[in-house]
């Protein structure tokens, strides 16, 4: 195993993100729209809102993609704060048509 595949917040999964893909519970999909130095658009696709570049600090010039929420251990961490936050919101009240 290389030293960039150890990184604890490095993003395990293929990319582009499939449609559908519910394989890590903090995934929230956006598209990501890349462009030329001119500004020329090159496409879009499908990516994480969390996804980031991590950087080697062993091997200069060497990235990864990393989750911004950190190690697998801490986007559950994430992942519980949220539901409990969501729990924590008063119910819906709706309004009958007037």
């Amino acid at each position: 195993m290389s030293l960039i595949e150890a990184k604890a917040d490095r993003c395990p999964f293929p990319r582009p993100f499939p449609e559908g893909f519910a394989d890590c519970p903090s995934y929230e999909p956006v598209s990501f729209d890349a462009t030329d130095s001119q500004n020329k658009p090159l496409g879009t696709w499908p990516t994480c809102r969390h996804l980031t570049t991590g950087t080697d600090v062993e091997n200069r010039g060497r990235f990864y993609p990393r989750c911004a929420l950190g190690s697998p251990e801490q986007r559950l961490q994430n992942q519980l704060r949220d539901l409990i936050h969501l729990q924590s919101l008063p119910p819906e009240t709706t309004v009958p048509p007037a």
